[in-house]
């Protein structure tokens, strides 16, 4: 039998994980080193830092999902077959 040195995720709902980071996080993290590195800044170095430590215990404290929705709450994903986030009356 032939393995190709692919694992199949326990859980399908786990987002991609590099190092210890999910994607997302890992993602703000290496957008501020090139910002960093692109200004060479302390303010960027700083910024760099304080933000994705604050995403992540941000998220890390509120419920799976949450960034979807507020993403949607705020306009800036659509879902096909719903209403648009600011109805606030239906009528049947």
């Amino acid at each position: 039998m032939v393995t190709y040195g692919t694992k199949f995720p326990e859980y399908l709902s786990n987002q991609i994980m590099i190092v210890w980071w999910e994607l997302d996080e890992a993602m703000l993290i290496f957008f501020g080193v090139v910002f960093w590195f692109m200004i060479s800044s302390w303010i960027t170095l700083a910024a760099g830092i304080l933000i994705p430590y604050g995403y992540i215990n941000l998220k890390r404290h509120s419920a799976n999902g949450y960034f979807k929705h507020l993403l949607y709450r705020a306009g800036f994903v659509h879902l096909d077959g719903y209403p648009s986030s600011f109805h606030t009356k239906f009528i049947e």
